[in-house]
């Protein structure tokens, strides 16, 4: 057979948002006997919304192509995944794959807040980083004490510098603030963060700490819990 043919019907932007219904068709042609097809995203199985494989016969018969459609609502996690359909059958001595990476866009996630950070030395460079999760890119403002910081501004103490935001891949960024020396001030200072994009905006409240960080959340995995705290 020939390698698998693997069509996504896009929207007018060439691209996807979370909770777009995602069409796919895939086309095997010419096996003999008809091949088998298989979906998945990166390296997990598609079992579901799938339909019925449709089966056409050419020349008199003889060659077989085989067809499925895909449908699927997309969620956040889906973006940067490869969809790949894969087409095996006996003449092959491995499967034959054809793969479409997914761009889904969606705003900024929430996080549970406030953000505690903790182990800040005085007298220290401290750095307060956030990790979000956006695409496309979002832009980043903090606000602490009546001054917003846009990406690379520094407040008006010349302390405090807004960094860019890091790009870690899959849609996941770093949200960093740089203070050269940590004092008490800043410990008592509420730091608000803003992210946004073309698909909307969230807001984050950090707070940082001298102690040591607890037991129970060093323990504790990071994701916020079903209430929205953390821990």
């Amino acid at each position: 057979p020939r390698a698998p043919e693997l069509e996504l019907a896009r929207d007018t932007y060439g691209q996807f948002k979370v909770n777009d219904i995602l069409r796919a068709s895939c086309t095997v042609k010419d096996g003999r006997p008809v091949a088998n097809i298989s979906w998945y995203l990166d390296d997990e199985p598609l079992y579901d919304d799938l339909s019925m494989p449709t089966v056409l016969d050419f020349n008199n018969g003889d060659l077989h192509t085989k067809m499925q459609n895909l449908t699927r609502q997309l969620m956040f996690s889906d973006n940067g995944r490869y969809l790949k359909c894969v087409a095996t059958h006996p003449a092959l001595e491995t499967p034959s794959v054809t793969m479409r990476q997914l761009d889904v866009f969606y705003p900024p996630r929430p996080l549970g807040n406030p953000i505690d950070r903790f182990g800040y030395e005085l007298g220290h460079k401290g750095i307060i980083e956030v990790e979000i999760e956006a695409n496309p890119k979002p832009k980043l403002e903090w606000n602490l004490r009546g001054e917003t910081l846009k990406e690379g501004g520094v407040d008006s103490t010349g302390r405090i510098k807004a960094e860019y935001a890091q790009e870690l891949g899959r849609g996941r960024y770093t949200a960093s603030l740089t203070i050269a020396a940590v004092n008490k001030q800043d410990t008592e200072t509420q730091y608000a963060l803003v992210a946004y994009n073309d698909m909307g905006r969230q807001d984050y409240t950090v707070l940082i700490s001298t102690s040591p960080e607890p037991e129970d959340i060093a323990a504790a995995p990071t994701t916020p819990s079903a209430d929205g705290s953390n821990g």
